[in-house]
């Protein structure tokens, strides 16, 4: 049974938003109590994707960053990174920000050139913020006076509030904050995240192809 519908953002109160649904009309409907079709299976180095959802290339609070990858590429992913997306998005909206996101996984999941991961809907690449808003990305390690630091902080607190995060990896040594302040997610040293750092959720325990959301 769906819940209460929010208009402007879920009409039909089925947990998947109107933005959502009109990207994917071949999975959701408008008035309808949609069913989640999408399953992350396998690992996040070893898996694949069924059912992906298309992420809208824009939001509330957030942009697709296409680069030169040819449109609907690279912005799959299990409903709950979408809706993750979203509601950290609509999060920095209310204050006027913008989110700039990267890769999430191809359409099937599966290998994901040049990423190691990416491969089962659960994972996305989101840029540093900029003090300037600009949404093309920075290299952390030239360009860190440009990276919007405390800003950076904020958004690792508004994803693991919104979202059943598992880890994030960034490079700790150019973030000039505690990474054990309360609040924050787990977040894994990795130094070669120069221009993005890298947000995995865990897998939905006891989710199946059709489970209603």
């Amino acid at each position: 049974m769906c819940g209460a519908a929010s208009p402007g953002v879920d009409g039909d109160g089925d947990g998947v938003s109107d933005a959502i649904e009109t990207a994917n009309p071949g999975l959701f409907a408008a008035g309808r109590c949609d069913r989640d079709p999408s399953e992350a299976l396998g690992e996040y180095q070893a898996g694949s994707l069924a059912g992906g959802v298309n992420l809208p290339d824009s939001g509330q609070g957030y942009e697709h960053w296409l680069g030169t990858d040819p449109d609907d590429a690279d912005d799959w992913g299990d409903l709950v990174l979408l809706q993750c997306i979203e509601a950290v998005g609509r999060e920095l909206a209310e204050v006027g920000l913008t989110m700039h996101v990267g890769d999430l996984s191809k359409k099937p999941g599966g290998p994901f050139f040049p990423h190691k991961t990416h491969q089962n809907g659960l994972e996305v690449d989101v840029h540093y913020p900029r003090r300037d808003g600009a949404s093309i990305p920075l290299d952390i390690n030239i360009d860190k006076q440009k990276v919007d630091l405390p800003a950076t902080r904020d958004l690792f607190e508004i994803f693991a509030r919104s979202c059943d995060v598992s880890l994030i990896f960034a490079p700790s040594d150019q973030l000039d904050f505690s990474l054990d302040e309360p609040g924050l997610p787990t977040v894994v040293d990795q130094p070669s995240r120069r221009s993005d750092f890298l947000v995995r959720l865990r897998k939905p325990s006891g989710k199946a192809p059709g489970d209603p959301r």
